[in-house]
């Protein structure tokens, strides 16, 4: 049994609090093969990356839509980023409208949607 430990255990996000979970499983895990385990942890740790990525991406698209002037009276209501620009979802009372918001930030995916993870701000 492995006495490994890992920091993500101790994260207030539980997606890598799961993946460390999941590595620990994996490494104490007898019925697997060395290179079998080995194999499959490298793979959570790819996981823990792109998750990782992920979130950079989206703190990063968030800032780029707090900067946004948008219209008096409009609220944030979607993002998304297409052909390397963001794209921002804004309603009022009786309107709703697309905004380009500039150029996606650098590594961005060139097709993404951040939805209701991204604040609903008005003006």
């Amino acid at each position: 049994m492995s006495k490994t430990t890992f920091i993500e255990a101790q994260s207030q996000d539980p997606v890598e609090q799961a993946l460390a979970r999941k590595a620990l499983r994996l490494l104490n895990d007898p019925s697997l093969q060395r290179k079998q385990r080995i194999d499959l942890v490298r793979q959570v740790q790819c996981e823990l990356l792109q998750h990782r990525q992920r979130q950079q991406h989206a703190t990063l698209l968030r800032e780029q839509v707090r900067a946004l002037a948008l219209p008096e009276g409009y609220r944030v209501v979607n993002v998304q980023v297409r052909d390397g620009r963001v794209q921002v979802a804004a309603s009022s009372r009786s309107s709703f409208t697309w905004l380009d918001a500039g150029p996606a930030p650098a590594g961005a995916p060139a097709r993404s949607t951040e939805g209701d993870r991204l604040p609903h701000h008005t003006h």
